[in-house]
């Protein structure tokens, strides 16, 4: 017997006990949902995060008086916030003095209430921006124009606004030129920023931005600011955060014994740090998902022994024609194989589904990988191989004789 007439065979069979093949593929199927709509949705997580976090560029690494390690350890955090604060003069000096530093920028964040006429958007993000900050934005520039290096050095009363900000303030007509007020201080909308929409449903356009001077007038000149510095050289940042390193080193009277009293944030550590924490998410679904699917294997296997036993009469006739016993193996393990794919099919329908619905009715992205469907399928029918092979080994071993006389 070839491949194609054991695996019609097999369909046959299956055919022919329609109900108790779809019990018996219930255990596989819930597993397989499981960690295809998991790992959707996680996946979908990962290039989220990825695109969130590279927005400015894999080049680009930011310094603060907290770092990416301090950042996640409350008792590092509480003693970083006693830190001295970074200043715009530092932004001056990694600018003038870095020789593989191609932009450095400061910037400060304060959520605050924007009016435009009569009418008021609560708690925006109002964002101060250092000279250089058009080649470190993360956002485009939809209508209008960034605000230019001399604008912000000379503290003009401009501000380029987000999608969302637009459309509260001025439904009804173009923002640009129009003016807005922040705490009693009056801009000149010269840019709208392109609609970034919203990221784990927290809306991306929620930002106004304005000269760095003008925000510390606004709000406090001794706030700390975050400095972006893009790299000269994208394959080589290691030697752009030394030299930032060492400059404010220098700029803070730090001894060579003293600790640095700053930090430093690149994409690439965000990035596995996020990974870390994915992965005991996935340690975690593989060990609940082979759970589940040894308890299909398991059904799988009692359900091929049962049809051994219902089906030894028509073994013995097989064999009484001239079947062989790996004729027999063939064909009973390709049952126990194509019975475990179609419920690892039928579970990779379900995944994909319940991935979209997440989507749907949550903030949760997802993303369809062609992996994961291999993933899926191949999964079930090693189950189905593995816990196959004895049932069929046993239908193989059985006497004709004593098979045709079984009733």
């Amino acid at each position: 017997m070839n491949f194609w007439e054991a695996l019609s065979s097999a369909l046959q069979s299956l055919r022919a006990n329609k109900l108790r093949s779809f019990l018996t593929l219930l255990g596989i199927i819930v597993a397989v949902t499981s960690i295809i709509a998991v790992v959707t949705v996680i996946q979908g997580l990962n290039s989220k995060v990825s695109e969130l976090v590279t927005g400015r560029g894999a080049d680009v690494f930011i310094l603060d008086r907290i770092g990416t390690s301090e950042a996640f350890s409350s008792q590092a955090m509480i003693e970083a916030l006693s830190r001295p604060e970074l200043t715009a003069e530092d932004a001056e000096a990694l600018s003038r003095e870095g020789t593989t530093l191609a932009y450095v920028a400061a910037e400060a964040a304060q959520r605050e209430d924007v009016w435009g006429g009569n009418r008021r958007v609560e708690d925006m993000n109002v964002n101060g921006v250092g000279p250089e900050y058009p080649y470190l934005s993360t956002f485009e520039i939809a209508r209008g124009r960034h605000l230019s290096p001399l604008e912000i050095d000379r503290a003009r009363p401009v501000a380029v606004i987000g999608e969302e900000v637009a459309k509260e303030l001025f439904p009804t007509r173009d923002p640009l030129g129009e003016a807005i007020r922040i705490r009693g201080r009056h801009f000149s909308v010269i840019g709208v920023a392109k609609p970034q929409g919203s990221t784990f449903g927290v809306t991306q356009d929620d930002f106004v931005v304005i000269p760095l001077p003008v925000w510390q007038k606004i709000f406090s000149r001794r706030e700390s600011v975050s400095i972006s510095i893009k790299a000269a050289d994208p394959n080589d940042i290691q030697t752009s955060i030394d030299e930032a390193r060492m400059i404010m080193r220098v700029r803070h009277n730090l001894r060579p014994s003293q600790p640095d009293d700053f930090g430093f944030m690149t994409t690439q550590e965000l990035l596995d740090l996020y990974r870390k924490i994915t992965t005991g998410i996935y340690s975690a679904l593989v060990g609940l998902v082979a759970i589940s699917l040894v308890i299909g294997g398991i059904v799988v296997m009692n359900i091929m022994l049962v049809a051994v036993t219902e089906r030894t009469r028509e073994i013995g006739i097989r064999k009484a024609i001239g079947a062989r016993s790996r004729d027999i193996l063939r064909q009973f393990l390709t049952e126990a194989v194509i019975l475990a794919a179609l419920g690892g099919l039928a579970g990779v329908a379900l995944g994909f589904g319940i991935a979209i619905l997440i989507s749907q009715v949550t903030p949760l992205p997802y993303s369809l990988r062609w992996w994961s469907i291999a993933l899926g399928i191949g999964v079930s029918s090693l189950v189905g191989i593995v816990f196959g092979i004895y049932p069929a080994a046993k239908a193989s071993r059985l006497d004709p004789i004593v098979a045709l006389r079984h009733e």
